[in-house]
């Protein structure tokens, strides 16, 4: 969607990511949830950049979820590791999928 994209446009320029020149980890975290282990939201987290990592070696990773843990798990990683990670932050994920009459619903 438009609203979207101009969201998306507008925090990747806050981060001063350039088109092309950084790698984008999407994690959709809550589908199947019954059949997950504990540590499942951290672990998968954490392997989505790692992978994404390996598209830009030591160049950026955007890591875009519809989990505030997810979110959370991968900040406290790329500080912890000194790692060039952004999310969008102070802000629930959207979750347009879920909301009724989401083709009208403003982000």
């Amino acid at each position: 969607s438009p609203a979207i994209a101009k969201i998306l446009r507008e925090e990747l320029s806050k981060a001063n990511l350039t088109p092309g020149h950084y790698a984008v980890a999407h994690h959709r975290v809550f589908y199947a949830r019954s059949l997950r282990k504990p540590d499942y939201i951290t672990n998968t987290s954490i392997n989505s950049v790692n992978c994404a990592s390996q598209l830009r070696p030591g160049g950026p990773v955007y890591f875009a979820s519809d989990s505030l843990e997810a979110l959370s798990t991968v900040r406290n990683y790329a500080t912890k590791n000194s790692l060039a990670i952004t999310t969008i932050e102070n802000q629930e994920p959207l979750h347009l999928d879920k909301a009724g009459n989401w083709s009208d619903r403003k982000p």
